[in-house]
Formats: C-alpha cells, sequence, structure tokens
C-alpha cells in the first residue's frame, strides 16, 4: 500500500505459527525428560491457579479449556489492551472465568509457551532461536516482537471493510 519495496532482509510475519513452534519446544522439552505431558499445567507454570487439573496435553490440543479474558470486546477495545508479558498474561487468566474446551481462542498455546520459559529458563524468542532456527540453519528466521521495530519487518495489508468498493 506504501509501496515500499521487499528486500532479502525484509522480515515476514507467520500468522498462527507460533503454536507450531510452541508444540515443537515442548515436545523437545518432553524428550528431554522435563516435560510430563499428562502433568498438571500447575506443575510448570504454578501462578496459573485456575488451571488446576488441566493438563499439558490438554492444552496442546486445545481442550484446557482456558478462559479468554477478551471474550465479548469489540476490535478495538481488544487494540486498546496494552501488549504484555507471558507471566502477566497468566496472571490476568487467573481473574477470568474458565470456558468450554475448544472454543478456539488459541490461548491454550499462550500458556505453554510459558511452559518453555520457566522449564527452559530462557525467554521464548531466545528459546525458539536456539533450539528450533538455529539448529535447522533458519538464520533469517525469528520471533515477531512487535515491540522491536530494529528490523525490517513487512506490514501486512487489512482491507477496509466499511468501504464499499473494497474487494476480497
Amino acid at each position: 500500500e506504501d509501496a515500499i519495496a521487499n528486500t532479502p532482509d525484509t522480515v515476514f510475519p507467520l500468522p498462527s505459527f507460533r503454536d507450531h513452534l510452541t508444540a515443537m519446544a515442548v515436545l523437545q522439552l518432553y524428550e528431554r525428560g522435563l516435560v510430563d505431558l499428562e502433568e498438571s499445567i500447575t506443575t510448570y507454570v504454578p501462578n496459573y491457579s485456575a488451571g488446576a487439573g488441566t493438563t499439558v496435553h490438554q492444552l496442546m490440543t486445545r481442550t484446557g479449556g482456558v478462559p479468554n479474558p477478551w471474550h465479548g470486546m469489540s476490535e478495538d477495545e481488544i487494540r486498546a489492551v496494552q501488549p504484555m508479558s507471558f507471566g502477566e498474561f497468566v496472571d490476568l487468566l487467573n481473574t477470568t472465568d474458565p470456558i468450554e474446551p475448544n472454543w478456539g481462542a488459541g490461548l491454550d498455546y499462550v500458556l505453554l509457551v510459558r511452559l518453555v520459559e520457566l522449564v527452559s529458563g530462557q525467554s521464548y524468542e531466545d528459546y525458539l532461536i536456539e533450539h528450533i532456527f538455529s539448529p535447522l540453519e533458519m538464520y533469517h528466521t525469528g520471533y515477531c516482537n512487535l515491540a522491536d521495530q530494529s528490523r525490517e519487518r513487512a506490514v501486512g495489508y487489512e482491507p477496509d471493510l466499511t468501504r464499499a468498493d473494497t474487494e476480497l
């Protein structure tokens, strides 16, 4: 839209790819004997008190009933929410009522990201770089931290659906 040319250094976000990378990270920790998939998430993320009885496996299969603190909010209200760390987000989940499994918000995987951080002792981004991207020689791949503006980042196009001339 702004006619900015892409270069070989342009970084493109991969929407919804976080879940795949997180599952890979959790399974790596499982292979190393650091995580038991049938153990409660509270074993690994103790400040998630609402998760007692919810297993890591349930979270990986999106059947953990993780609450959505933004359920019922408009897109504008959600966009106004300040960025927070994974740890702060877990604290927020403790104040939200659980929901039926399979609601589809993908918040189960946010808890699994926090598990990766706490079990590995690394930030999620550092874990991905050291244990997934570097071994696979994916040197131009990284975690999309929206607060970090130091890299050339492609910006996705969002059509204005309120305009009559917008085509999908």
